[in-house]
């Protein structure tokens, strides 16, 4: 909270969207800012932290161009005891990022206390080794709402790695950070990564907003089979599955 959070004046990233500077930061602040620099960029520029005003101004039907153009990390500039923004109409987000931060984080501190298997729930989920029964740890997907009922679309099953899942409905409109483009797409995205919550995070934002011919590249950036699994499902129909694009 005292990092992160948009509703805290007094947040460190509050002081930086209103101020434009942030003057010592926390490691916490750098650290995830930093992550988030390289995830943006594994993930095309798809995964955007900086949209966040082009987003609210998107919701409120305000998008210029200026806007649009300020959404870009390019304009966070990172020292050792400095945060600047440098384009006055760039304000930053972590929301697609933070939850799966913070279950990564506690996931290491449970691993250093010797905790081999736990199933952690912090906004995004991470499961640590395998399930005590020495299965993988399956969890269901809960579709979009189709005639205002919510059906289960499929199942997810992994072991020491991080799990986020992103539901789109007809109801919200999405922001395509690369071509400015705003769309409705009732998506369902579940991505699992070894490499962790956050980055799973990431890429499920990623791939809620991606253009479909961009699924493939996307997914290899992930790290493919040897690092993540990804199911989308397109008005509660199987799209795309691990690199396979099935309508």
């Amino acid at each position: 909270e005292a990092a992160f959070s948009l509703y805290s004046d007094e947040s460190e990233l509050s002081v930086l969207n209103r101020e434009r500077v942030l003057n010592d930061p926390s490691p916490l602040f750098i650290g995830l800012l930093a992550k988030a620099r390289g995830l943006s960029e594994r993930s095309m520029g798809y995964y955007q932290p900086a949209i966040h005003a082009a987003w609210s101004a998107m919701e409120n039907d305000e998008l210029t161009n200026e806007l649009f153009v300020a959404a870009n990390l390019k304009n966070v500039h990172l020292s050792d005891d400095k945060v600047k923004i440098v384009n006055p109409a760039t304000q930053l987000s972590f929301n697609a990022i933070v939850q799966g931060y913070l279950a990564d984080t506690v996931a290491d501190s449970l691993r250093r206390l010797g905790v081999d298997s736990a199933l952690l729930h912090l906004g995004e989920t991470y499961g640590l080794g395998s399930h005590p029964d020495g299965r993988p740890w399956s969890l269901a997907v809960m579709g979009t709402a189709m005639n205002e009922e919510v059906d289960l679309v499929g199942t997810v099953q992994f072991s020491d790695a991080g799990l986020a899942v992103s539901n789109n409905d007809t109801q919200h409109r999405l922001l395509n950070p690369i071509t400015g483009e705003t769309m409705v797409k009732p998506r369902v995205v579940a991505v699992v990564s070894q490499q962790g919550a956050a980055v799973a995070d990431a890429f499920a934002t990623a791939f809620s907003v991606a253009s479909e011919s961009d699924w493939n590249q996307l997914y290899e950036n992930l790290g493919g089979q040897q690092a993540g699994q990804v199911k989308i499902w397109r008005s509660n129909v199987l799209a795309f599955e691990n690199g396979r694009v099935f309508c």
